[in-house]
């Protein structure tokens, strides 16, 4: 798939790669979109921590993608500056969460009707957290979130009014579960808390149950 002009004028319909214009230079983004998707909604995914070989190519990012597209939205991948083909550098989560909102910007310039419904992975439920204070998602979702290494996450968690659902694995070994449990009652928004039996941060080997455990998500918070 290569690369199409910078800032497109529209969502493509299929596959499409292209780059948009961020505070650090091009960020890198991949779209999906089923023949007649709906305008409505659209779904963002936010992978995990750059420095430690986090894309937007991850199984978990292309898992919930797909878990949306299922739901004919049109879904949105991207790299966090430079990560990939994005230019600049790590941004200590200012830059990355600077990155989101192009992408929100961009969104709403295309799909201007569009309401947003926003998933992030581990390091990318706290980026997608902290823009969805800001922004307002239809829904959001939180996939292993690392709380230890965000201090703030339980601040956040209350400013959250839209629903918002966090999945983790009971065998998590980078997230302690008791952790998840415990910050999970600080989320004064409409909730639901799933522990994965058997399952790693990575959910190796239960991404069709991650993916099911989405579709749920989707079906009872943003159609």
């Amino acid at each position: 798939m290569s690369m199409d002009k910078q800032d497109p004028d529209v969502f493509p319909s299929g596959q499409g790669a292209f780059f948009l214009t961020g505070k650090a230079g091009c960020i890198e983004i991949n779209t999906a979109a089923n023949e007649g998707f709906r305008q409505d909604r659209v779904g963002i995914i936010c992978h995990p921590h750059p420095l430690h070989q986090g894309t937007m190519n991850n199984k978990v990012v292309t898992t919930a993608a797909k878990a949306m597209q299922k739901n004919d939205f049109p879904v949105i991948r991207f790299n966090y500056r430079g990560v990939g083909k994005s230019a600049g550098s790590y941004g200590e989560t200012i830059g990355e969460s600077e990155d989101l909102l192009s992408v929100f910007t961009w969104v709403r310039r295309v799909l201007p009707h569009a309401q947003v419904v926003l998933a992030g992975f581990s390091f990318g439920a706290y980026i997608s957290l902290k823009v969805a204070c800001e922004q307002m998602p239809l829904s959001l979702l939180a996939i292993a979130p690392a709380i230890p290494h965000q201090s703030e996450y339980s601040e956040l968690a209350k400013q959250i009014v839209c629903p918002y659902w966090v999945i983790i694995g009971d065998q998590d070994e980078l997230v302690p579960v008791e952790a998840v449990i415990n910050w999970h009652q600080c989320i004064q928004a409409p909730t639901q808390l799933i522990v994965m039996p058997n399952a790693s941060h990575f959910f190796h080997g239960q991404l069709m149950e991650l993916q099911r455990h989405i579709h749920e998500w989707i079906q009872q918070t943003a159609l």
